[in-house]
């Protein structure tokens, strides 16, 4: 049984270099196709952050626009109230203070 098996070296060892070297050049394709789509995912990402960060950065100064807004009327509502009030107290207590005056002649 021994004899039927064929022993040679050259016939194999130039197929299996063959055989690597095929395997070698699709892996080779394969990374290069692999780097284009990765290259073409990179530039997907970055231009959807950059969408982002522009979004993000117009929303945010909306907002300061719109808090700087109210901030800016609730001071000017309490500057009046405070301002007003002494003027207030003293028209309605002139009233009250002024009828217990006796008119002189």
């Amino acid at each position: 049984m021994a004899g039927n098996v064929s022993m040679s070296p050259d016939r194999d060892d130039g197929h299996h270099a063959q055989r690597a070297g095929g395997a070698l050049r699709n892996r080779q394709r394969g990374a290069a196709g692999c780097d284009e789509a990765l290259d073409k995912e990179r530039a997907a990402i970055d231009a959807d952050a950059a969408r982002v960060a522009s979004q993000v950065i117009a929303d945010a100064g909306k907002q300061a626009r719109l808090l700087v807004r109210e901030a800016l009327l609730l001071t000017m509502g309490l500057a009046l109230v405070i301002l007003g009030l002494p003027f207030a107290a003293g028209y309605w207590l002139a009233g009250p203070v002024a009828s217990m005056i006796p008119n002189s002649p």
